[in-house]
């Protein structure tokens, strides 16, 4: 008895996934590093505290790895991201802090790598230098 099997790259690719330690969910497409039950289109269960590096993609000024975040496709292919400097003196994570701020407070941080919801103050004058508030309302 002859048996005819026919499989699709896709399915080649999920078997390499899986050869690899990745899991995927063929009811949702979820993938998963490290869980074998992944809850979200990539799920990531680190063993280490290093869950995602980004490399740069090149060696060139401004060529450092970036993650963007993307407006709704109905209003376009603008984003918002982050991404490193070219030049670092140290590692660096910061802490986000554990609520939102209320209207009007801004991010800061204690130069320890914790940030932190506060107030701006204004007023008082003196002093001279460079102490104007920027806020952006609305933003």
């Amino acid at each position: 008895m002859n048996l005819k099997i026919t499989l699709k790259a896709s399915v080649f690719a999920i078997l390499f996934l899986c050869i690899l330690g990745f899991s995927v969910n063929a009811q949702t497409n979820n993938v998963g590093i490290g869980t074998t039950t992944p809850a979200a289109k990539l799920h990531i269960m680190p063993d280490t505290s290093a869950a995602l590096l980004i490399d740069a993609y090149g060696s060139g000024a401004g060529q450092t790895g970036q993650i963007q975040f993307m407006e709704i496709s109905i209003n376009g292919t603008n984003y918002v991201g982050f991404k490193a400097p070219d030049s670092l003196g140290a590692n660096t994570i910061w802490v986000l802090p554990l609520t939102d701020g209320t209207s009007g407070q801004v991010l800061t941080t204690d130069g320890n790598g914790h940030l932190m919801w506060t107030t701006p103050t204004t007023g008082g004058g003196g002093g001279g230098g460079n102490s104007h508030c920027y806020t952006c309302d609305g933003f």
